[in-house]
């Protein structure tokens, strides 16, 4: 059975960070279009640098995973890896485009 639509991905982080979180997230997404066109550009100079700033940013709001992606990026940029970035590229995509916040009251 093929699945139509991808699963959710629930991420939980702080309430104290709701008013951050949209912003956030409008931000990876310019990421991922500048990566792209770095990529077909060969800047990977530019690539390791958004992957640099992923990889400390994403912990910070929650979001491990945009951390993980970040260092895999910088690596793969590192060894001028286009396969590698280009499969990231799609991986980061995807991951923003299902991700739902479920926002944790401090107590």
């Amino acid at each position: 059975m093929k699945a139509e639509v991808q699963d959710k991905i629930i991420v939980q982080t702080s309430a104290e960070l709701e008013p951050l979180i949209p912003t956030f997230l409008v931000n990876r997404h310019r990421d991922v279009a500048t990566i792209t066109l770095a990529l077909t550009r060969g800047d990977f100079e530019t690539i390791a640098r958004l992957g640099h700033s992923m990889r400390g940013v994403g912990t910070a709001y929650g979001f491990d995973y945009i951390s993980e992606v970040g260092y895999k990026l910088e690596e793969a940029a590192t060894a001028h890896q286009t396969a590698t970035i280009d499969a990231y590229i799609q991986t980061l995509t995807s991951y923003l485009a299902r991700v739902e916040i479920c926002y944790i009251p401090e107590e």
